[in-house]
């Protein structure tokens, strides 16, 4: 396996005590470019102490600074954080030893070395930024992979990169050993709202959902066993079970309730919510569980 390594810098300049932000997007896009690599990890990495580098999107609005609206709210968060550099001794650095080597170095001034703010800020941000690098799979390329593991006997694992490949071809799902995506994507595959279900039901596989497919099957298995051979005639027996064997579970929970004679209805907000428990806030808890005993009674398949 060949590895190839392209090294570009960038040289960039600061807007003397203000905070200057430079969108590097463009320059990077074309050192990509340049490189030629198309799958692999590119890194952004500034080696000064007081620069950070990372990975936000555009706001649009800028202010009279020039300075994004986005960019505003982290200096108004970090500046919370850590205070601007405003006066000697805010801060312990930089101290009188490091303030000598300033002037040995030959800084214009002390003042040069009073930018503790920025040190401590790049910190929080970080100074470097990974981003992956990948061909943007189409339906050729995919094709192509697949057969070429078919043919060698290869298993492929396939995390989510181009969503539409495989709304085109769903039958790719079924030539692959693993199929890696979130629930909102895996719901779009097999039509159902995973988002109801716990990360145990769906890694157990208890995901009951009462499908399309299922009410064919039902009719299916009515015609063959009863001798309806019509569509409306199998919903209104479907429409009479269902209705015998309705029920509501919480409401069966709290008819299995036994009250053991403490009130504690009245005091619910005063004990839950630590407001003060006065008469009016006495009658509100009332009110809520009157509600609820509302609800209870209403029916519900």
């Amino acid at each position: 396996m060949e590895f190839k390594v392209y090294q570009k810098e960038l040289e960039l300049q600061s807007r003397g005590w203000i905070p200057t932000f430079h969108d590097v997007s463009k320059e990077v896009m074309e050192i990509v470019k340049a490189s030629g690599i198309k799958n692999g990890t590119c890194t952004i990495a500034s080696h000064h102490t007081t620069c950070s580098v990372m990975v936000q999107e555009c706001s649009h609005d800028v202010d009279s600074f020039d300075i994004e609206y986005l960019q505003h709210d982290l200096l108004d968060i970090m500046r919370k954080l850590i205070p601007d550099f405003a006066e000697e001794h805010q801060y312990r650095h930089p101290g009188p030893i490091h303030t000598q080597f300033g002037r040995y170095v030959n800084e214009p001034g002390d003042f040069t070395s009073m930018n503790t703010d920025g040190h401590l800020r790049s910190v929080f941000f970080g100074r470097s930024e990974n981003i992956v690098l990948e061909i943007d799979t189409n339906e050729a390329i995919a094709e192509k992979v697949l057969s070429l593991a078919e043919k060698y006997n290869k298993k492929v694992y396939v995390i989510v990169g181009n969503l539409s490949v495989i709304g085109k071809r769903p039958d790719f799902l079924s030539r692959v050993d693993c199929y890696i995506c979130n629930e909102i994507e895996a719901g779009k595959f097999f039509n159902m709202d995973l988002e109801s279900y716990s990360p145990e039901q769906m890694r157990n596989g208890k995901m009951e959902r009462w499908l399309d497919s299922d009410d064919a099957e039902t009719r299916r298995y009515i015609e063959k066993e009863y001798g309806f051979h019509s569509a409306q005639k199998c919903d209104d027996a479907l429409r009479i079970v269902f209705a015998k064997n309705q029920y509501h579970p919480i409401r069966d929970m709290v008819d299995r309730l036994e009250w053991d004679g403490e009130e504690r209805i009245p005091h619910f907000l005063a004990t839950w919510t630590k407001c003060e428990d006065t008469e009016y806030t006495r009658e509100v808890s009332r009110l809520i569980f009157a509600g609820g005993i509302h609800q209870r009674n209403r029916e519900c398949y």
